[in-house]
């Protein structure tokens, strides 16, 4: 099992690699907001995105991504929000839990 301080040594290491990330709607891919990358229990780091769109009307987000400083994908996951047009925006949480095994 990783201990507390392996972990915040991850949740750092995600911190400085994850640079941007964007959300698609239809065939487009726009910016999301990074809101903050932080350890939400002790084996999970937990990402918060703001997805908000720029453009009035009902619509529906199909796929979230994260990019790392280079450029690449580092992490992509198919969804299906659905964002109202009376919201103001919707916060998204990926989490990656940490499972030590012995193989």
């Amino acid at each position: 099992m990783l201990t507390d301080a392996a972990l915040k040594s991850y949740c750092e290491y995600t911190k400085r690699i994850i640079s941007s990330a964007k959300y698609k709607v239809g065939a487009t891919y726009y910016d999301a907001g990074i809101d903050r990358i932080e350890q939400t229990a002790g084996d999970t780091i937990s990402i918060f995105l703001v997805i908000n769109p720029p453009f009035s009307g009902d619509v529906t987000v199909s796929e979230v991504r994260l990019y790392d400083t280079g450029g690449e994908i580092w992490f992509r996951q198919a969804e299906n929000i659905s964002v109202k047009a009376y919201q103001e925006g919707v916060l998204y949480k990926f989490s990656f839990k940490f499972i030590g095994k012995a193989v």
